[in-house]
């Protein structure tokens, strides 16, 4: 019976949870609309303002490593109380001290902080208390509210940037205090063992390390802080392969094709963040619009992705898996080159564009993971997805930093591919664009070399 009212106190709970990450993924993309403002009220360069997005996805990325961990000492009602209150914390913090850069960053790394109990326990909670036929409901409905919670968040911080003001985005997640409540009823408070969680507090701190350095060194064209960040990953080496439970477990990568398939997602998943990260910027530099109307063009890219998504699964069984990775990165490659080539064309042509790019990037997920995960051995799939996680964070604030970097430099101000742009400024997300379609064909080419052996169920 205890078991029972605990499963129904699950399902009572989830509306609640499912809000929050819905509130996760909508802050992450406002920021992505609103970027171009802070970096024009607070005078900043392309680069510079993309730091705010590079510490948001690398902090997010190792909270939710930690979550992940603590999940196996401490109850599901104690992280999402914790994670909801710094959340709404790290919100608050930033509307109150929008006057200085390095205290937004701030405010918005512990904004993430609270926001990575969502990636690291949402599925946790699904598979430790659920059964096969919620579960399989459950993530379902997580990966439906990413794509409409992507395209609300893109609209919501649109409409606040352009009728209000762009601080005000930093209060829009204080609403999850509201739900607290119901995470304190219904979620059960339980630790899941009686064993202590073994945190790997050095190496998150030097990995923290590494990656402030590295982007501090490319952003700032600093030699120094690239070398000091060369010497942190030979340290870190060292002590990953003599410590316990390093939260980046380098032994790991003897197994075959995990840093191979780690790598070509890295190469895929990276653009799409980039070009979310750019986007904004593009639509300003090359078409004059405003937050709001940029955030208009998310609504048909997000619901017809929502809709691919929906129907990957049905594609996958009639074509198979890797059938549905090379149709979903062919539409990703033609859209990234429309946006390279036509550039300054007619705008419709960027909506569609920004469709295939949707669409292109909901149909590759079951293509991708389902082959990945299968050649991995059973018994380490779950660290290794936690070491791909953060391994694919890391990469991202990287190429974002670099990306931000290569905007604010002369390197591409001039026309290098073939496109119908007449700005200087258009010729940098040209280039770009052209190069990001390599990078995802390259990670194709290496998609097929190293699954050629992978058999179709």
């Amino acid at each position: 019976m205890a078991q029972s009212n605990k499963n129904k106190a699950i399902f009572s709970a989830m509306p609640w949870v499912i809000f929050l990450v819905f509130m996760q993924v909508a802050s992450d993309r406002m920021f992505n609309i609103i970027a171009p403002a802070i970096a024009t009220d607070l005078n900043l360069d392309v680069g510079t303002a993309a730091i705010i997005i590079t510490v948001g996805t690398l902090v997010l990325g190792v909270a939710g490593a930690v979550y992940s961990t603590l999940s196996d000492v401490f109850s599901p009602k104690s992280l999402f109380v914790f994670g909801a209150i710094l959340f709404a914390l790290g919100s608050i913090m930033g509307f109150t001290l929008q006057f200085s850069y390095p205290l937004l960053v701030l405010a918005r790394a512990i904004q993430v902080t609270g926001a990575g109990v969502i990636p690291g326990c949402f599925v946790v909670l699904v598979r430790r208390y659920m059964d096969a036929e919620n579960q399989a409901k459950y993530l379902g409905i997580n990966t439906a509210m990413y794509q409409l919670s992507a395209g609300l968040g893109a609209v919501l911080g649109g409409y606040i940037n352009d009728y209000i003001d762009w601080p005000f985005v930093f209060l829009v997640p204080v609403i999850v205090l509201a739900f607290i409540p119901f995470y304190i009823k219904y979620l059960p408070d339980e630790k899941p063992t009686d064993g202590k969680a073994s945190i790997d507090f050095v190496g998150i701190v030097l990995v923290g390390l590494i990656v402030t350095t590295m982007l501090f060194g490319i952003n700032e064209e600093n030699l120094i802080s690239l070398l000091v960040s060369l010497g942190l990953i030979f340290i870190y080496s060292v002590y990953a392969l003599k410590a316990k439970n390093p939260i980046i477990d380098l032994r790991l990568f003897k197994t075959p094709k995990l840093l191979s398939g780690t790598l070509i997602g890295c190469g895929v998943y990276g653009v799409q963040s980039v070009v979310f990260f750019i986007f904004a910027f593009v639509m300003i530099a090359s078409y004059d619009m405003s937050a709001g109307q940029i955030g208009l063009m998310y609504i048909p890219a997000n619901f017809a992705g929502f809709l691919a998504g929906m129907f990957s699964g049905t594609l996958a069984k009639k074509v198979g898996v890797k059938s549905t990775f090379y149709i979903g990165t062919t539409m990703i490659i033609v859209s990234l080159l429309m946006f390279s080539f036509l550039l300054e064309a007619n705008i419709w042509l960027m909506w569609v564009a920004f469709v295939l790019f949707g669409v292109g990037y909901a149909t590759i997920y079951a293509g991708y993971y389902t082959v990945f995960t299968k050649e991995l051995p059973e018994e380490i799939t779950g660290r290794a997805m936690a070491v791909r996680q953060l391994f694919n964070t890391v990469f991202t604030a990287i190429a974002i930093t670099l990306v931000g970097a290569a905007i604010s430099s002369d390197l591409f101000k001039h026309e290098i591919v073939p496109t119908v742009a007449q700005r200087s400024e258009s010729f940098v997300y040209a280039n770009l664009f052209a190069i990001m379609a390599v990078v995802v064909i390259l990670s194709v080419v290496a998609y097929r070399f190293v699954f050629k052996d992978f058999q179709e169920e």
